[in-house]
């Protein structure tokens, strides 16, 4: 049904372009909850310090400068009972990013609020799926919360430990959404095991460098994972194309202190060192990191899409859901 999927897009877009001071982390799952009502999905949500208490250390770190409480806001949706399969969306859901310590110069900050555009994806994509009945099991993982600064805020510099019990080095504030992700990540690996992850995220600024605002970036070892994927922005237009997930990139990820840094110190391949630090996090399940930083928020329109917020993503994971 394309009136669902036009729908969908159009209240990503809203939700997107929305602001930071009515987009909040408590707005975002005071939605999800609506919309987990209004299509029959099991929503459980994480928040404020029970983030930080069940062990998630990086997302606690993130949210720390801010006024307004993380969440971990979680929609299942059942479509094949009979089947043990299950495929976890993950999104990052920063409804703004100053760049922490590691500030954002002006130029570079104003349009902050569209940060969160994974977990609108994810959101809107999980409800698509819901609507229209798709026979799959689906759970999305929107990780939400501000990255601000402040006297609580975190520091470069500092360590801190993954739900998983990897220690991350920060050397920049301003890479926080591989942070909120990976004990996301880590969540869903360890309490729901499922079949494959993929994750969207406004993740690095290289990512527009390379692509600009067309092709978002695929990054994935599985070729399964890929093959779906690029066939269903092949019959979605929402472009993608794949980097390589090398291992031997994993090196520039190295800390004298921790057992991994938040950013390679050079800033080189920046987009594939966000997709090598988050794949570490889903240990042996197939996943992929698609990098929509380019094109979730565009300058100017671009065929269907207006400019700023583009609903990127929603129609390419519902397409990619049903073609499992």
């Amino acid at each position: 049904d394309p009136q669902t999927l036009c729908d969908n897009t159009l209240l990503c877009r809203d939700l997107v372009n929305g602001t930071s001071e009515e987009v909040t982390p408590e707005a975002i799952a005071a939605l999800a909850k609506r919309i987990a009502k209004s299509s029959k999905l099991k929503c459980d949500i994480i928040s404020g310090k029970k983030i930080g208490r069940l062990g998630m250390g990086l997302f606690e770190a993130v949210s720390r400068g801010s006024i307004h409480e993380p969440q971990l806001i979680m929609l299942s949706y059942k479509g094949d009972p009979t089947s043990k399969e299950t495929t976890a969306l993950v999104g990052k859901g920063i409804t703004f990013d100053s760049g922490g310590y590691n500030l954002k110069p002006t130029g570079h900050m104003e349009d902050m609020r569209c940060d969160m555009a994974g977990a609108a994806a994810v959101l809107y994509a999980i409800d698509a799926v819901a609507k229209l009945r798709i026979k799959k099991n689906v759970t999305a993982y929107l990780a939400v919360c501000e990255n601000m600064i402040g006297s609580k805020a975190y520091k470069p510099g500092d360590v801190f430990t993954a739900y998983d019990g990897t220690t991350v080095e920060i050397l920049s504030t301003d890479a926080e959404g591989r942070l909120i992700l990976s004990d996301a990540i880590a969540y869903a690996v360890k309490n729901h095991k499922p079949s494959r992850i993929v994750e969207a995220s406004t993740l690095t600024g290289a990512c527009v460098t390379t692509f600009g605002e067309l092709y978002a970036g695929l990054l994935t070892k599985d070729a399964m994972l890929r093959a779906k994927l690029e066939e269903a922005a092949a019959s979605t237009g929402e472009r993608l194309w794949a980097l390589p997930l090398d291992a031997d990139y994993e090196k520039d990820l190295e800390s004298d202190i921790a057992d991994m840094r938040n950013i390679n110190p050079e800033r080189k391949a920046g987009t594939i060192a966000g997709g090598m630090f988050l794949s570490r996090f889903a240990k042996e399940t197939p996943f992929a990191h698609l990098d929509i930083a380019g094109t979730a928020w565009i300058s100017k329109e671009r065929g269907v899409s207006p400019k700023n917020a583009t609903g990127y993503g929603v129609r390419l994971l519902t397409e990619f859901i049903s073609s499992l």
